[in-house]
Order: C-alpha cells, then structure tokens, then sequence
C-alpha cells in the first residue's frame, strides 16, 4: 500500500473571455510580481476570492439550497 497517494485532478472546463486591455496588462503585471506562472490559477484563485467574500452570493446560495431541501 503506497504510503502517498495520487492526487485525484479535479475535472477542467474551458472559457473563453475577452477582456479590457488595460486590466489584462494589469493581471500580467500582477502574476510577474507574484510569480505566478498559470493564468488558469490566476482566475480560479480570484473567483474563490469573489465566490468566499460576496455575502450577497452566499445568501442567495443559502436561500436557493432551504429551498430545494423543502421542495
């Protein structure tokens, strides 16, 4: 029995988006300076940021679950 285990990946889906010029550059800056190499973690780091801070999103998402557990 290995004693460290294969790290199951968790699924990928693909986005395409366009964005400000301006705010690209200004990412690009960013991951330099935090040397970050991945755009792809770049965005799903800063969507967690989003998706954990917005208390409006976590009500909605509190009210949408009471819901389906009463429907």
């Amino acid at each position: 029995m290995p004693v460290i285990n294969a790290q199951k990946q968790p699924e990928k889906d693909r986005f395409k988006i366009e964005i400000n010029s301006e705010k690209a550059k200004e990412i690009k800056e960013y991951m330099q300076w935090a040397d970050i190499k991945d755009l792809s973690f770049f965005f799903e780091e800063a969507a967690h940021f989003v998706l954990s801070k917005d208390k409006e999103w976590k009500q909605h998402k509190k009210l949408k679950q009471s819901h389906s557990e009463t429907a």
